[in-house]
């Protein structure tokens, strides 16, 4: 398996999508912002980093992999809590056992683990540097008191690991994805028989584009923990083979009783799809030019005001008559790298050759926060003179834009193989393939956008953090914070997170009483924001008047805690350079 195709089985067409079974069309362009049902919340920053602080110690702490039905202690019973992912039984329990030890490290990080399920992940977060600090001290544990927990904790598994991997966790669910990766990384260093800091360190990798690596970290924690749910959820989108994904997902479903129930939905739905599309490759480029250049238009309802962009893409007309020539039929598609993958209209799927192949169902936006969707294969799909074989799509049960201005959504990582440029201020999509400018060198690229502004100062590309098929990436606000957002050129304007919003200065906040409507339906705790400050890639901060909404549903189905999503408010005169794999950015036109 290729790179690239390794690359579009973790965020198009894998479990990384499968967490949202996709969260692509939450990218609708709403009638004035474009928006969803969700909340989030800024950066947690509590001082010194705590994985900065050396190596824990090597004094044991976390039980076995597995637990007996009859636990002889209070840790005991907590972590067969934990395994029957009895979240808040599991809480109570390590509280409890904390009121003789309170400064002990393997019930802190215990502690900050089941928090963190049950969405509190500011408290996971403090609990968890307590786990980390206490876990470096000289007596973190007594003897008696490690011997109290009864036989299970003789696991050869150190404190200062098992602190440092719920740190890591925690820093990935409050947006701290850098620290995250240093947590877990050290984690790995001080005791690589966890199988959850391989895990960690494995996602991280990935997030940034170092997929290989990434993968055999996942292979590394399958090793050490082939039953573990957590391991098994996220290692399945490694797998080359997707009958042995579908196994390997089937066995989380087993071993996952009691996991929030989407989640275990959009699994039994890419295990469907998975068995149906057998061993067919996705996205394959059946023709691929060194450089392609596709016009791309402004969309908006009101005028002066851009929604977004749109370009055409072609497939094969349904067939009326066997024998007959196949017509291609055009398709209006806004380009939405908020949204992975493609998405079309139930109407636009209607009227071209598409292979249904399973259904399932898409969580977030608007209404009841659950919309039908099926899944579906295209022979051939062209996008100028690219042509892509067996290209992958979810159909809507309705319009995917009310006002019919476009077909359907296409996501930037569809385009991943290439150097991909973004031109919105010369209204152009740039296309070139690495390997073709490799071989001809300077020339080749000479031939790219040559109009292209340099970046400024020679600045570097700006890291992109890819998180279940979500582009991210670091922006600062009002008063110096730091936040991570969606990279969005399907949001008319910039979308800040009521979370995000309730922790700045600044800011002047008026509830919306209009309705306001994104994908599915209305959507609940909108609001006008005025004077927040943005700053982004080297760019002059811009005080912006944005939209505020409840981005809490999304930050959690996605694992991370996502501030919004830069809008073209901040984008439109712009061309947007993403390195290939989109594991880097640059900004020209600035």
């Amino acid at each position: 398996m290729s790179a690239g195709e390794k690359r579009r089985r973790l965020a198009v067409g894998g479990i990384c999508a499968a967490r949202l079974f996709l969260l692509v069309v939450l990218a609708v362009v709403l009638a004035q912002p474009r928006a969803q049902d969700d909340q989030q919340s800024g950066a947690v920053r509590t001082g010194k980093d705590p994985a900065e602080q050396g190596p824990a110690g090597e004094r044991s702490a976390a039980p076995p992999e597995t637990l007996s039905e009859h636990p002889s202690g209070p840790f005991d019973r907590a972590r067969l809590a934990e395994q029957k992912r009895r979240w808040k039984e599991a809480l109570e329990t390590y509280r409890s056992a904390r009121q003789t030890a309170p400064d002990d490290p393997a019930l802190l990080a215990g502690e900050s683990r089941c928090l963190l399920r049950l969405d509190q992940f500011r408290e996971a977060l403090a609990a968890a540097e307590k786990a980390v600090a206490a876990a470096r001290a000289p007596a973190a544990v007594s003897t008696e008191e490690s011997a109290a927990r009864g036989a299970a904790t003789a696991a050869s598994v150190t404190l200062g690991g098992e602190a440092l991997v719920a740190y890591g966790e925690a820093l990935i669910r409050a947006g701290e994805l850098e620290r995250a990766a240093e947590a877990f990384s050290r984690a790995v260093e001080t005791t690589p028989s966890l199988a959850h800091a391989h895990l960690g360190l494995g996602r991280m990798m990935i997030a940034r584009g170092d997929v290989e690596k990434g993968i055999a970290e996942l292979q590394r924690a399958y090793e050490i923990a082939p039953d573990d749910p957590d391991v098994l959820f996220h290692y399945a989108g490694a797998l080359a083979q997707r009958q042995d994904a579908a196994a390997v997902l089937a066995r989380y479903l087993e071993l996952s009783e009691g996991e929030e129930e989407a989640q275990r939905e959009s699994v039994r739905a890419t295990i469907a799809f998975y068995r149906a599309l057998g061993e067919t490759p996705l996205w394959l480029l059946q023709e691929k030019p060194a450089r392609s250049e596709i016009p791309i238009w402004p969309i908006s309802k009101t005028p002066g005001v851009l929604d977004g962009y749109a370009m055409e893409l072609k497939a094969p007309e349904k067939a009326a008559e066997r024998g007959k020539r196949v017509k291609e039929r055009k398709l209006r598609c806004l380009l939405d790298t908020g949204a992975s993958g493609l998405f079309l209209s139930a109407r636009a799927a209607e009227g071209i050759a598409l292979r249904s192949l399973s259904q399932g169902a898409l969580f977030g936006g608007g209404g009841t926060g659950r919309h039908q969707t099926s899944r579906g294969l295209i022979d051939s799909l062209s996008l100028g003179e690219v042509v892509f074989r067996n290209a992958a799509a979810i159909v809507a049960s309705g319009n995917v834009d009310p006002l019919g201005r476009y077909d359907g959504i296409l996501g930037a990582d569809v385009l991943d193989s290439f150097r991909l440029t973004i031109d919105l201020r010369g209204r152009r999509l740039v296309l070139e393939d690495p390997e073709a400018a490799a071989r001809s060198g300077a020339q080749a690229r000479g031939k790219g956008p040559s109009d292209r502004s340099p970046a400024s100062s020679g600045a570097p590309p700006v890291r992109i953090w890819r998180i279940e098929g979500q582009l991210l990436v670091r922006v600062g606000l009002n008063g110096g914070k730091s936040a991570l957002m969606m990279l969005d050129t399907g949001a008319s304007r910039t979308v800040l997170g009521l979370a995000a919003a309730s922790g700045l200065d600044g800011i002047g906040r008026r509830k919306r009483s209009a309705r306001t409507y994104g994908f599915g339906g209305s959507l609940e705790k909108v609001e006008d924001i005025e004077g927040l400050s943005l700053s982004f890639a080297g760019l002059k901060p811009k005080s912006l008047s944005v939209v505020g909404i409840d981005l809490s549903s999304r930050s959690r189905l996605v694992g991370t805690e996502i501030s919004g999503y830069l809008g073209l408010d901040v984008l439109r005169d712009l061309s947007l350079e993403f390195e290939p794999g989109l594991r880097g950015l640059s900004i020209r036109g600035r």
